[in-house]
């Protein structure tokens, strides 16, 4: 540890009343994984968020920031500020007990001694961190990430402790929001705020708040009628109401998250923005429609002006009682921005499913493609051949000498089906990988890894996830009942290496345009940062292989069809640029993606010299007149094998074509060899 906040105190490590108790320890873990995000990205651009980044999801750390902040006679705004004067203040504390420490990770943040004034830091991340290790007195760059990981683990712990006493010195009480006691009053004025009762002003609730909505304090059809005190009549007479999300045109379809995470008893923040009002209502039901407007469950327990209005989510609150600016940050953290109606807080990120594994090796394969122009021969049609799917990608293997006892996972990224998927396709698909199984001496269902394609998502419009019910039920079938996170990463426990993998579903942005277009979004940093830190945590004593599993392709590519004397180019990711970027800062060595229907095999080098290997499966299912008339002058099918060699610290990938004909190449359609660093 590195030292005790005012050694004069007497104090109990971790006593915060925001954390059950039993998880202090994974607590300190996720605040040092903060700060190390923080650090990489520079305390000053944490927020930005341009077409290479999203901001940095430091979710832990920040409410930490904030209950600090409650400490101070001044409370800094923002959550930048608030966390500059966390570290600030605990630096200065630290450097009483812990000098070297506090120097160094003052070094990294702030390129100033302790105990200064830390107004803008200027220095990028990257001049800071080199300068850093210039100081201190350690010339190898692996002891030097060694030291600085240590004192990150150390000083979340410290922070932790200093902020639990801080706020045992000084407790503040919040100002709230007016009473909804009298229904009959209009929306308070702020100077009322002032004069509710004081004994109401204190709040205990240590759970966090799961979503916040906004709302607006009069009627949006302008009946004038009173937001909150119309509901509130309703609950002062029958106990409960019925709240309705007013989806905008531009906020996405959230209805699949709102039966899941709101579903039970849970508080959510109602949040009247412009206003600054703050209330927090007791949820205990919801009822949606798949992203369809739907009327109230029970009219007569909804206010009048738009009891008979459809609305795409509705809400069961029990009660709705005022709360304060302090309360929300304390409980949800910086308060959101931009135009999106509803909030999520951060979900702790789930650990990852974890499975022994043997062999050496990963199967890559993607648009297998079933239904009507399907190559192969599936439980439910006969194909234009006897071959069985599995067995004709288990023949090629066997051809191009590749020991079947080798595959210790398999990797298969969308497009299951064709454009207009059905539940038939997918019972095929299930088959083709119940039978892969069993011909894959060490392969099980739980050693392979799916991700949705763009035609595995009923089309059009069907972009979020209220009518991906077909997907879902197949992705349950797979894996089990209860077990409907399609992006819970996977990690495989091999006899010499562990192998990650992060399944992310890229189908985003496909809409009644039915643009090709992926996306990989922000929603997968926290991910990513386990996959970097258990690189880190590994590095110099077992190889850790961090793969990336997705439908989409990175880069717009050029696809030059039979028919057509020029090209037409496949949109890749939307966010290519950032997740570049994003792959290289967590070490991911593999991204594997099918979409293309081309087999393809090249590496991305950073600045600081990591390589990724980027691998395009093509397709092992499409028939050879369907790809004619569609894509490819090639019209074979092809897959990929990556093999891990532990004694090289190398990664092999090779891809082959395939057909009917089932004939040896004398090489690999493509290779590639790429050592990690």
């Amino acid at each position: 540890m590195v030292g005790s906040p005012g050694a004069d105190k007497s104090i109990q490590v971790c006593q915060n009343w925001a954390v059950p108790p039993g998880d202090d320890v994974v607590l300190v873990e996720k605040i040092a994984r903060d700060l190390s995000n923080c650090r990489v990205r520079g305390i000053e651009k944490l927020d930005v968020r341009n077409r290479h980044q999203s901001p940095v999801v430091a979710s832990d750390l920040q409410r930490l920031a904030a209950r600090y902040a409650l400490t101070r006679p001044v409370q800094p705004r923002g959550r930048i500020a608030q966390i500059k004067a966390l570290l600030s203040s605990a630096l200065t504390e630290l450097n009483k007990t812990n000098p070297s420490d506090a120097r160094l990770i003052s070094d990294l943040f702030f390129g100033e001694e302790p105990g200064k004034e830390i107004k803008t830091v200027r220095q990028s991340a990257g001049v800071l961190l080199r300068r850093a290790q210039e100081r201190y007195p350690e010339p190898s760059s692996e002891r030097f990430l060694e030291i600085r990981n240590i004192a990150l683990r150390d000083f979340a712990e410290f922070l932790v402790e200093f902020v639990d006493l801080a706020s045992q010195e000084n407790v503040t009480a919040p100002a709230s929001p007016p009473s909804t006691a009298d229904s009959s009053a209009q929306e308070p004025s702020k100077a009322a705020i002032a004069d509710y009762p004081a004994s109401n002003r204190r709040y205990v609730h240590s759970q966090e708040l799961v979503a916040v909505l906004l709302f607006a304090p009069e009627d949006p059809g302008h009946t004038k009628s009173v937001t909150i005190q119309e509901h509130q009549k309703i609950i002062n007479s029958h106990g409960r109401c019925w709240w309705a999300w007013f989806k905008a045109e531009h906020d996405i379809d959230h209805s699949v998250e709102i039966e899941r995470r709101l579903g039970s008893n849970c508080e959510v923040g109602l949040w009247a923005r412009a206003e600054d009002w703050y209330y927090i209502a007791h949820c205990d039901k919801v009822v949606t429609n798949l992203g369809q407007p739907i009327e109230s469950p029970e009219p007569q327990l909804t206010p009048e002006y738009y009891r008979l209005q459809s609305y795409t989510a509705w809400f069961s609150f029990r009660s709705i009682r005022p709360s304060s600016r302090a309360e929300f940050i304390e409980r949800f953290g910086d308060l959101p921005t931009g135009l999106p109606t509803i909030h999520w807080s951060p979900e702790p990120v789930p650990e990852p499913i974890v499975n022994e594994a043997h062999g050496s090796a990963l199967l890559h394969i993607s648009d297998l493609r079933f239904g009507d122009h399907h190559r192969w021969r599936t439980a439910a049609r006969g194909g234009s051949t006897f071959t069985k799917t599995e067995d004709a990608i288990v023949k090629t293997l066997l051809i191009h000498g590749i020991d079947l006892a080798s595959i210790g996972t398999v990797a298969i990224c969308g497009n299951f089906v064709l454009e207009q998927p059905s539940r038939e396709a997918f019972q095929d698909a299930l088959a083709f990988i119940d039978g892969l199984c069993e011909q894959l001496p060490y392969i099980t269902p739980e050693h392979v890894v799916i991700t949705p394609g763009a035609d595995d998502f009923r089309r059009p419009g069907d972009r979020e996830r209220s009518v991906q019910t077909l997907y879902r039920e197949f992705h349950e079938n797979l894996y089990g009942i209860g077990k409907n996170d399609i992006s819970r990463m996977r990690r495989y426990e091999f006899d010499t290496f562990r192998l990650n993998v992060l399944p992310v579903n890229s189908v985003k942005l496909l809409d009644a345009e039915e643009r090709d277009e992926g996306l990989f979004g922000s929603g997968y940093d926290s991910l990513l940062s386990v996959m970097h830190d258990d690189y880190l945590r590994h590095h110099g004593h077992t190889m850790v292989v961090n793969a990336v599993a997705a439908h989409h392709h990175i880069l717009s590519t050029p696809v030059k069809l039979a028919d057509m004397a020029r090209a037409r180019v496949m949109p890749g990711l939307h966010d290519a640029r950032d997740l570049l970027t994003r792959l290289s800062a967590n070490r991911v060595a593999l991204y594997l993606h099918g979409h293309l229907h081309e087999p393809d095999l090249y590496t991305l080098t950073s600045e600081d010299g990591w390589q990724t290997i980027v691998c395009s499966a093509g397709t092992a299912g499409a028939s050879d007149g369907w790809l004619r008339s569609n894509y490819r002058v090639n019209q074979g099918n092809s897959l990929a094998v990556i093999d891990i060699d532990t004694r090289a610290s190398a990664i092999r990938a090779r891809s082959f074509l395939y057909d009917e004909g089932f004939r040896p190449a004398s090489s690999p359609y493509r290779q590639f060899r790429l050592n990690i660093l």
